[in-house]
């Protein structure tokens, strides 16, 4: 299962995330940690992509893309 499969599939808890962290600190927590690890990610694929030259983007332009990766597929539900 790929992430958009499983963004999909849980989809009932994306729908109220900011209600669902504020009502519960430990998920708070832990939700951290996973945007943290989905940013990290990100970043660590693009500059694997800059590495191979298939992308060109500064270290600052990495950092910023690599922060929408990893937001952008957490709150679009809950934005929809």
């Amino acid at each position: 299962m790929d992430m958009a499969d499983f963004l999909w599939t849980y989809r009932f808890l994306y729908r109220n995330l900011n209600d669902l962290l504020a009502r519960n600190r430990t998920l708070e927590t832990h939700f951290k940690q996973i945007i943290t690890h989905k940013v990290r990610f990100a970043h660590q694929l693009c500059e694997a992509l800059v590495a191979d030259q298939e992308m060109v983007a500064t270290a600052e332009e990495i950092d910023v893309i690599a922060t929408n990766m990893g937001l952008l597929p957490t709150y679009w539900l809950s934005y929809q």
